[in-house]
């Protein structure tokens, strides 16, 4: 008889031990994953302002997660050239699985802006006319795609040969200077004290 209770109370005890494990089978440890980042653009050209990259998808184990991660860059405002490398960071937990821990990497490139490209503008600085061959930085504003660009250029003007109500000014980028190269030269009236 007492042999019959022991084996029953072991039998209890081993059912016990198999139901207090189930929870940790169902919802088990914290495993890490590497996820592939996907940008909508791997780069872009400088414009003198900060870049924000737009993540297009990130997949883990291959599922596409759509939130639920973030996203931290290297070298800091992603606004000179040069390539930075972002990490994704983030977890999940698939119906009925163990949460998931991922990270992943992904990189941007910011290339240097070519002052001849077409969407770089000289304009005539409002409240500060042209009224004579001699142009400087605070006579006109440059643009790049309707972003000013403020540095790393300099300014040459000289008049027109052909037409002494003209001055020609040219930004050309500066020597050591890595954002811009190349340069562009734009024809501006000379106004006089009667426009």
């Amino acid at each position: 008889k007492e042999r019959k209770m022991k084996k029953t109370l072991a039998i209890l005890l081993s059912l016990a031990l198999v139901i207090c494990m189930i929870p940790a089978t169902a919802f088990g440890d914290t495993t890490n994953a590497t996820a592939d980042v996907k940008l909508k653009s791997a780069s872009g050209v400088y414009d003198g302002t900060a870049h924000n990259p737009v993540v297009e998808s990130v997949t883990v184990n291959g599922q596409v997660l759509a939130t639920g991660w973030s996203i931290n860059w290297n070298n800091g405002g992603l606004t000179n050239k040069g390539t930075y490398t972002g990490t994704v960071s983030g977890s999940y937990s698939p119906e009925g699985g163990e949460t998931v821990n991922y990270t992943g990497t992904v990189t941007y490139e910011i290339t240097a802006l070519n002052l001849a490209d077409a969407g770089v503008k000289i304009t005539e600085k409002a409240g500060k006319p042209i009224t004579s061959g001699t142009v400087t930085a605070d006579n006109i504003d440059v643009t790049y795609n309707g972003k000013a660009i403020t540095a790393g250029f300099e300014v040459t003007s000289a008049v027109s040969t052909s037409d002494s109500s003209t001055v020609l000014v040219t930004i050309k980028a500066a020597d050591n200077q890595t954002n811009l190269y190349g340069s562009k030269t734009e024809a501006f009236y000379i106004r006089t004290a009667f426009d």
